[in-house]
């Protein structure tokens, strides 16, 4: 012990240095641990979503109209979305393919992605999109849920951001209470269940 401290007092910087290069050492272990744990968990998230999207794609593709008023599963809305933007995909003009699908399967595709926008604020879908799949939205909800307030304010919204409507404009303040009042109304709503029990009425409308 002895000799140690005689060699600790006669080399203090090399000591110094000795600790912190173990101290860097075993921090750069565990950030290499903890990288190595990200990776293996985006992996594996990665390999559910192609399993989910393998899965989608096969259970609804050439679904029929027996098929949707058979099927009580909570994928039936995102099964049939799936399926049309794949289909959408595939095209060289997207815009072009998205008028080949009926009325309704335009509703349910851009009612999938209006409510993806939700997440931050109604608004960001208008503002971020225009036609063709702007004006299936209004419809969407007039349709199928049977809420006027919830209606309403999507025209609002629809009628600020469509650039060919020269009577209504963008007012922050206007836009910030449609925002939240279509908020308040989607947390009332069970969509998924909404748009199934459409889709079961409208079977065959809907394939």
């Amino acid at each position: 012990m002895k000799y140690i401290i005689e060699a600790f007092n006669q080399n203090k910087m090399l000591f110094l240095f000795f600790i912190v290069m173990c101290i860097l050492t075993v921090l750069m272990i565990i950030k290499a641990g903890k990288a190595v744990r990200n990776t293996n968990l985006h992996k594996a998230e990665n390999i559910k979503k192609l399993d989910r999207m393998k899965y989608l794609r096969e259970k609804y593709n050439d679904i029929t109209a027996e098929d949707i008023l058979k099927d009580d599963s909570d994928d039936l809305f995102e099964g049939l979305v799936f399926n049309i933007q794949y289909d959408l995909q595939k095209s060289d003009n997207m815009n072009t393919s998205f008028e080949v699908f009926s009325e309704n399967q335009k509703m349910l595709y851009a009612l999938h992605y209006f409510l993806e926008e939700c997440a931050d604020s109604p608004s960001n879908f208008f503002r971020n999109y225009g036609p063709p799949l702007t004006p299936y939205v209004p419809l969407a909800v007039e349709k199928i849920f049977n809420n006027q307030i919830f209606s309403e304010n999507i025209n609002n919204l629809y009628n600020a951001y469509d650039e060919e409507n020269e009577d209504v404009s963008v007012i922050k303040s206007d836009i910030e209470q449609y925002d939240n009042a279509i908020k308040n109304c989607l947390g009332d709503i069970n969509v998924n269940h909404s748009v199934c029990e459409y889709l079961k009425k409208n079977a065959e409308k809907c394939v």
